[in-house]
């Protein structure tokens, strides 16, 4: 069907077809061809109906919708559920939208109905736990993602939530040692290393800002402000050898990516 539609939209168009359709034309013929291969394939049956779809549905659906109509949606969907599992995914998408329009309590009382029928679905403790970051509540933040992490560990949004909370009761370097473990994993997450920043601004840590900040411009794009970042920590550290020639080396091979690559 692809294929098919691709050929009527080019059909009667003047313009020079992509580069990739000159080596890979789409005619007629290949569109037959494609559906005999097609209906060679196995049927396949009915999907499983995975419980945890519906909810992460509900999610996204809440970021393409402006919040007070999106409140108002998932207001209708869960009066008119039809099964426990669309009621949970509309209650869901409600706490959701409620939050982002403002409604803090009102949504951790839509949410905490969930999350005390499966405390163990770690998307309803996330929510549960940002809802009081927004709050300023950070002491149960913390504590509600920590007590999840315990068999979840390694969990990328509840050890966002957690390193964001415990930066906030003193808790710095827990959140710094949160934060490094995710960017074994996620070197390329500018978004940790902003948070890194914050965190190592917190814990006193004015280098560690600085270099964390040089990472998060570079992986946002911006060379200059990374190089520039460093500079400022080379400049602290002078008496510390081993950092020093560490932050230069950085500084070496951002400045060579910023010669071979330039904007």
């Amino acid at each position: 069907r692809m294929f098919e539609r691709m050929v009527n939209a080019s059909r009667y168009a003047g313009e020079r077809p992509p580069e990739f359709l000159l080596t890979h034309p789409v005619t007629d013929s290949r569109v037959a061809d494609t559906r005999n291969r097609a209906a060679q394939y196995p049927r396949m049956g009915d999907y499983p109906r995975d419980s945890d779809f519906p909810i992460m549905q509900s999610r996204i659906r809440v970021g393409f919708e402006e919040p007070s109509r999106a409140v108002k949606m998932f207001r209708s969907e869960l009066e008119n559920a039809a099964d426990a599992r669309e009621r949970a995914a509309a209650r869901y998408g409600l706490a959701l939208a409620l939050a982002r329009t403002g409604q803090l309590d009102e949504s951790a009382r839509t949410i905490e109905p969930l999350l005390q029928k499966q405390p163990e679905r770690i998307a309803f403790a996330v929510t549960r736990a940002e809802l009081h970051l927004k709050a300023n509540q950070f002491k149960e933040a913390a504590a509600l993602a920590h007590r999840h992490l315990q068999y979840a560990p390694g969990n990328y949004p509840l050890q966002v939530v957690f390193a964001q909370a415990a930066a906030r009761i003193g808790q710095a370097e827990a959140a710094e040692d949160a934060l490094r473990a995710l960017l074994q994993e996620r070197p390329w997450d500018p978004y940790l290393y902003y948070l890194l920043a914050e965190a190592n601004g917190l814990a006193g840590n004015i280098v560690g800002v600085h270099v964390s900040r040089a990472e998060y411009m570079y992986l946002s794009g911006d060379m200059d402000g990374a190089l520039e970042q460093l500079r400022i920590a080379s400049q602290r550290t002078r008496n510390n050898y081993q950092l020093n020639a560490r932050i230069r080396r950085r500084m070496a091979e951002l400045a060579l990516i910023q010669r071979e690559f330039p904007l």
